[in-house]
């Protein structure tokens, strides 16, 4: 699922935020892409230049504010049934918002001695409860999230029962929603739409709600005739049964996957399918984006390709599904087969332009394999579901928009998790937590995507994807946790991980790096500091690259185990000529690194190959700007770099560092900013709000251009900025 933090906030797309920096956010940004750790000095340490910039207060300053995340364990309760097979019968009472269900569970008796029958219920009434097998009701004892049946026999271990139970749910917005019920509102449609993950189909449905559950499935819905369903496998029929006045639509799910992922919607959709290698995809749309829907669904035959090449294991199922409801409270769910999206994926052609839902898509259909096909046994494990989610998003863009793009989103997401390790910290894998949904999370999310990125570093390209394989075929339909990950990329390997497992999933926060860098006699000595906090985190075991050119330019390598408090390493060159030293200059660590930094260096990273010291070097140039004897020289240096940046969103964060320094000299550069040379839309957007403030409306061509600018969020931005513009001049000015 991509989540959101929390639920209510909304995910948005690759290039759709709209964003211009206050001081306060543009604060933020410089905080959160510098190191959180200070730089310590001692009298053993090199002398560090008078114009050195030192981006961090010395340690004395520094208070950590964190605190590590403390909550009671929690087991889930233990299975002692398999639920084998689960029909499904479901019609709506919109007046009541509720759900009029009868459900059929074929279980198999995993113990001996077998005489009680815990299924999850909450939020419905039982109207009856059958023993299918002997036909004879059942007593059920019934609270508020259970349903417990006493059986008069008990069950051996490969015995098999069948129930059957009748009820109406009334899901308090959990599990089930209702999206204008009554039609009342013309604004949306009226739709119904489920999401289970972790525990909330059963508010709905009578089950056994448990990730490490497998079963098959049907399900019958039935619909008025404007109505479309989707729901989980292969819609079979769809008919009027003899005395109803509905259409009962029966889909059939053939392989095993979790009850959570059982998932049901019902809209007025408009539905386009393509064979793609042996997988139906069907798209859903409301009918005005019906034009669209390639659109909207971009580049998923190409994800499933992709996909399945890489990983070498066939898609799992036989259908794949995609469908927007209204009010969705994630941005996506990949419910197997039948993923459902918030309807903000809708876009027009126009639209497109600017935004994309890539990342969104790549997510939830990679799940279908990390989630769905192999499945975490509890949630402490759900960071294995959402942690492949999250960098399989950062592989396909690697693969479709090249190594610059996935550079920026891998930053993104540290920066993501960095910023909520501020705040708190806690082990990726811990079943410490009050409810299930306090997993959702950056340390699930972002923390464990990048804890993939270290692992696929650190094993290589044929060992990765080789593992994955071993992975998926030796645990297909089964639950994994953290252990078995382990396990597989040993095998693949030989290598013994179990330092690199225990101590990124197993305990928590992150290693500090402060790095000092010297020069002498044709060598350079680099020291290394791990300077975090001890209190509740370790010194880690890292594996670390240190890059360098030679005297023609070449990248050169050494890597280096850094296991202690501080290190100092030598590197040697025959020609006594090592050019710009950099550790681990993709920021494959999810380290924060400090370094102390003259303003030359700065400006020579800002034009190293790698995004991560761009992003920092521009960051790190950010408070000269407002030393009066360097400004011009920074500000020459920056708009430099602002012409010769490929990557929209780190042009974005160079005009943003710029933004506060700028005046009516500016005009020049602001209206050269058009479609015909800056193709980010923000950037745009930015410069006409810029060139309002500082140039003024009247003879302002530019602005004027911008209203007929090929976006549609720049011509919708130049006309509010321009009403709001005309609104405060004719506000009545106070006397003086």
């Amino acid at each position: 699922m991509m989540n959101e933090y929390p639920r209510t906030r909304f995910y948005f797309p690759n290039n759709a935020v709209i964003l211009f920096f206050s001081a306060g956010i543009f604060a933020l940004i410089i905080a959160a892409c510098s190191s959180s750790q200070p730089i310590q000095s001692s009298a053993n340490e090199f002398a560090v230049g008078a114009d050195t910039v030192a981006l961090k207060k010395p340690a004395s300053e520094k208070v950590e504010n964190w605190v590590l995340r403390e909550a009671p364990e929690q087991f889930l309760r233990p299975r002692t049934w398999n639920l084998q097979h689960q029909k499904i019968w479901v019609r709506f009472d919109y007046d009541r918002e509720a759900v009029l269900g009868e459900t059929e569970l074929l279980l198999t008796s995993i113990s001996n001695t077998n005489s009680t029958l815990i299924l999850d219920g909450k939020t419905m009434e039982i109207h009856g409860v059958y023993d299918v097998i002997n036909s004879r009701p059942l007593d059920v004892v019934q609270d508020s999230s259970t349903i417990t049946l006493d059986f008069d026999t008990v069950y051996s271990a490969g015995d098999t029962i069948i129930v059957r139970i009748e009820y109406t749910a009334f899901p308090p917005k959990r599990g089930l929603y209702f999206v204008n019920a009554d039609g009342s509102d013309d604004s949306k449609p009226t739709q119904v739409w489920t999401l289970g993950q972790p525990e909330d189909n059963s508010f709905w449905l009578p089950t056994i709600d448990h990730p490490a559950e497998r079963t098959t499935q049907e399900t019958w819905i039935s619909v008025r005739d404007e109505f479309q369903t989707l729901s989980n496998g292969a819609l079979i029929e769809s008919k009027v049964l003899p005395g109803d006045s509905l259409r009962t639509d029966y889909w059939y799910m053939d392989r095993p996957h979790a009850p959570y992922l059982f998932a049901l919607a019902v809209g007025e959709y408009e539905i386009f399918e393509e064979l793609v290698d042996g997988v139906v995809l069907k798209y859903y749309t409301e009918s005005q984006f019906a034009p669209y829907y390639s659109t909207i669904y971009r580049d998923t035959d190409d994800m499933l390709r992709y996909f399945t090449d890489k990983l070498g294991v066939e898609y799992p199922w036989s259908f794949y599904a995609q469908a927007p409801v209204h009010e969705f409270i994630a941005s996506g769910m990949e419910n197997t087969t039948a993923t459902l999206l918030f309807d903000r994926v809708q876009i027009t052609e126009r639209q497109s332009m600017d935004v994309d839902f890539q990342d969104l898509i790549a997510h939830e259909l990679i799940h279908q394999w990390f989630g769905n096909l192999v499945t975490c046994k509890d949630w402490a494990n759900l960071p294995l579901n959402e942690g492949f989610a999250n960098y399989f998003e950062t592989l396909y863009r690697n693969h479709r928009n090249g190594p610059e793009s996935a550079a920026w989103k891998a930053l993104t997401d540290r920066q993501n998790y960095f910023r909520e390790a501020d705040s708190y910290r806690r082990p990726v894998i811990s079943n410490r937590y009050f409810e299930p949904e306090d997993m959702y999370d950056r340390h699930t999310y972002e923390k464990a995507g990048q804890i993939l990125r270290m692992l696929h570093h650190l094993v290589g390209e044929e060992h990765w994807w080789g593992a994955l394989n071993r992975l998926l075929t030796d645990y297909e339909y089964t639950a994994i946790d953290w252990r078995d990950v382990q396990k597989v990329f040993e095998q693949e390997t030989g290598l013994v991980l179990t330092n690199f497992f225990h101590q990124w999933y197993k305990t928590p926060g992150h290693p500090n790096i402060k790095v000092t860098t010297t020069y002498s006699n044709g060598s350079a000595y680099v020291k290394l500091e791990q300077t975090q906090s001890l209190e509740h985190q370790i010194i880690f075991d890292l594996d670390l690259d240190i890059h360098y050119f030679d005297d023609v330019g070449n990248t050169l390598i050494q890597s280096v185990n850094f296991n202690t408090a501080d290190s100092t390493y030598v590197i040697d060159d025959p020609k006594g000529k090592i050019g710009e030293l950099v550790v681990d200059p993709e920021r494959v660590i999810l380290a924060q690194y400090s370094e102390d930094l003259n303003p030359n260096e700065l400006i020579s990273r800002l034009a190293h190959p790698s995004v991560m010291l761009r992003f920092e070097a521009t960051m790190g140039l950010a408070p000269l700007l407002e030393n009066a004897e360097q400004k011009e020289r920074i500000v020459s240096t920056l708009k430099d770099a602002f012409a010769a940046e490929m990557v929209p969103e780190l042009r974005e964060t160079i005009f943003a560092v710029l933004t506060p320094h700028m005046d009516d000299s500016w005009e020049g550069f602001l209206h050269g900013l058009t479609i015909d040379n800056e193709p980010f839309y923000r950037n745009r957007m930015r410069a006409a709000s810029l060139s309002l403030q500082h140039i003024g409306l009247q003879g302002n061509e530019y602005i004027n251009s911008l209203l007929n600018d090929p976006s549609y969020y720049v011509e919708r931005h130049v006309n509010r900025i321009i009403t709001e513009f005309h609104e405060q001049e004719l506000e009545p000015q106070e006397e003086q």
